[in-house]
């Protein structure tokens, strides 16, 4: 079976579907790294961390979804297994040790603005495409860097 959008000619659905792939997988790679942060944090403030890490996972969650999502409502079916993830993703692993809150802070907002600045890329090119999809986007880069800028201040 094959689903298509009523709205998008075909062409320009794969297009869009394209950096809306690329963005689905790196919200599974944020979320695995926060999967560790979350198992890896060690320190005074390791509950209050571990619980965030499970708010920021919840999110990431959200933005999946809707990424994914979105790609089914222009008719191209997301990949999120890991394999294919594993394999494409552009987000570094995080270390395989227990690691202090302090320095899953910074290895975390690495991370995040690395994925913001992709995000903001593909923003680019879906402005002409889809400005649907550009506005979803937009929203979540939003989050991404309202996330970022609460990390930093966590070292504040």
């Amino acid at each position: 079976m094959k689903l298509s959008s009523k709205t998008l000619a075909q062409d320009v659905c794969n297009r869009v579907a394209a950096p809306l792939q690329d963005t689905v997988v790196d919200y599974l790679s944020l979320a695995s790294v926060a999967r560790q942060a979350h198992w890896a944090v060690v320190g005074s403030e390791f509950r209050s961390f571990h619980t965030y890490m499970d708010e920021l996972g919840t999110e990431l969650d959200l933005l999946i979804d809707d990424t994914a999502e979105r790609m089914l409502a222009v008719g191209v079916l997301p990949v999120g297994q890991v394999d294919y993830v594993a394999k494409h993703t552009q987000v570094e692993p995080l270390p395989d040790t227990f690691v202090q809150k302090k320095d899953l802070v910074v290895a975390l907002s690495e991370r995040i603005a690395a994925v913001a600045m992709r995000i903001r890329e593909r923003i680019t090119v879906l402005d002409d495409l889809d400005a649907v999809s550009a506005d979803m986007l937009i929203a979540a880069t939003a989050g991404l860097e309202k996330t970022l800028w609460m990390l930093q201040a966590e070292n504040s």
